[in-house]
């Protein structure tokens, strides 16, 4: 152990290969730059641990980046309580390291106004906790379209294998499809969904087809799309599309799969085969797997 008393001043390269003890029996608190139990008048490099109650930065200098400012840390900076600013800005992403990331971990017991939560599946926000919604998720939709005109046989993908949205096992998951095509020839069309993998715990959904230029020419161009513990569904037949007209169809409902997977949804035709158009597309959202926000 090295016993420097008040006063003692050292020049030049010391090195401690034990303990480093300051005097002062009773140390004093730092006011500025050149008082308190320690003083370091140049630059002090730390590449241990370093432990303290409190550190004050007295310089106000505001930081413009992150080698600017009253306080600069080169390396990584671990906060393990509250951390209190009046402005946080993020550094600019790079291919690697995200501006912020957040860690999962289990939700707070009681939620907490003002709070942002993460649990490895979804991102939670919690505004007002008595009258409001209390917490509720933060809403991260899949969206995919079609880059091109594509023809599909019957019984074919919409959409091709590299455009298919995630679903994850056991969560309740929100879709719509907006479908634009044109029938090579006259005849009805069937609607189905199938996962990758495993099977629909359930799958509830509507379906209405729209023929150019016409009003909803029949109730069989609404239909609807259920199963439950099953690798596929089919709605029933659309009325009879006319050849080469512009139809649109949307298809909403919700989701709970069996295993994680990608949801494909196949057109079957009564004769002939589309061709899907620009402007088709889907939104899937997942909403979790239980009751989520101010529900008693």
């Amino acid at each position: 152990m090295a016993l420097l008393l008040s006063g003692t001043r050292v020049y030049g390269n010391t090195n401690i290969d034990s303990v480093l003890v300051v005097g002062n029996t009773t140390p004093f608190a730092a006011t500025s730059n050149s008082t308190g139990s320690l003083r370091v008048t140049g630059g002090a490099g730390i590449t241990g641990n370093l432990y303290t109650s409190q550190i004050y930065v007295t310089d106000s200098t505001d930081s413009l980046s992150n080698s600017t400012g009253s306080l600069v840390v080169t390396g990584g900076l671990g906060v393990g309580k509250t951390l209190f600013a009046n402005t946080i800005e993020m550094s600019s992403g790079t291919l690697t390291v995200a501006p912020l990331n957040f860690s999962p971990g289990a939700n707070l017991t009681t939620a907490a106004s003002g709070s942002v939560e993460f649990t490895g599946n979804l991102y939670f926000h919690t505004a007002n906790t008595t009258a409001g919604q209390g917490r509720g998720i933060v809403l991260s939709p899949q969206f995919g379209r079609l880059a091109a005109n594509a023809s599909v046989a019957s019984g074919g993908a919409f959409f091709t294998n590299t455009i298919r949205p995630a679903l994850q096992n056991g969560q309740w998951h929100h879709f719509k499809y907006f479908l634009v095509f044109q029938k090579a020839t006259a005849g009805t069309v069937t609607y189905s969904f199938t996962p990758s993998t495993g099977t629909f715990t359930n799958l509830h959904a509507h379906a209405v087809t729209y023929v150019q230029g016409q009003v909803l020419a029949a109730v069989t161009n609404m239909a609807s799309i259920s199963t439950v513990a099953s690798a596929t569904t089919n709605s029933t037949a659309s009325a009879s599309l006319t050849n080469n007209s512009i139809n649109v169809a949307i298809i909403e409902g919700f989701v709970v799969p069996s295993a994680d997977c990608r949801l494909q949804l196949n057109v079957t035709c009564s004769s002939g085969s589309v061709t899907a158009a620009l402007g088709s597309n889907f939104i899937v959202t997942s909403l979790g797997s239980t009751n989520i926000g101010n529900i008693a």
